[in-house]
């Protein structure tokens, strides 16, 4: 068979969503795969190039997404809350999300959401790989249920213990 190889003139002032994508433009744009349904048959070195290249865009997409959640102000809760569903869409494993949604949570006194984002970070990881989350998201959990039940809580600090809450 003839082999052939194609080019591009790098002399082309060339303008791709792509670029923009890498300067920090319409990063909350991204759709999923990079040349999704592209194929080049016989071409392992541009398959293994095309592989390559889409987890250099997921990661930069999933860094920004966590950046942008971090960023948000506890007043728009409502915001974060639709990056981190992207961001959870895309990696359901990764703890980072969570626990910067359980802060927001924590530091927005909706303490019932940070808690129902832990049983499902505790349900997920348990499920697929069999761990526990880490033990920062651990704490955090353990300090929301205690600010969360503060009101509620016995005075009695071994009926505490007896619930469950910690001092």
């Amino acid at each position: 068979p003839v082999k052939s190889s194609l080019a591009i003139n790098p002399d082309m002032d060339i303008d791709t969503d792509i670029k923009h994508f890498f300067n920090g433009e319409n990063v909350s744009e991204y759709d999923g795969d990079f040349l999704r349904g592209f194929v080049v048959k016989n071409a392992v070195n541009f398959t293994q190039w095309m592989e390559n290249k889409e987890e250099q865009i997921r990661s930069f997409y999933l860094t920004g997404l966590l950046k942008s959640i971090r960023l948000i102000p506890c007043t728009e809760i409502s915001s974060a809350e639709a990056l981190a569903a992207k961001y959870m869409e895309k990696d359901p494993l990764d703890e980072r999300v969570y626990e910067a949604m359980m802060r927001k949570y924590d530091a927005a006194g909706l303490y019932h959401k940070g808690l129902e984002l832990y049983k499902k970070l505790y349900k997920t990881l348990n499920d697929e790989i069999g761990v526990d989350p880490n033990h920062a998201i651990q704490d955090l959990y353990y300090s929301m249920l205690n600010h969360w039940s503060a009101n509620e809580q016995p005075a009695d600090p071994e009926e505490n213990a007896i619930k469950g809450y910690r001092q």
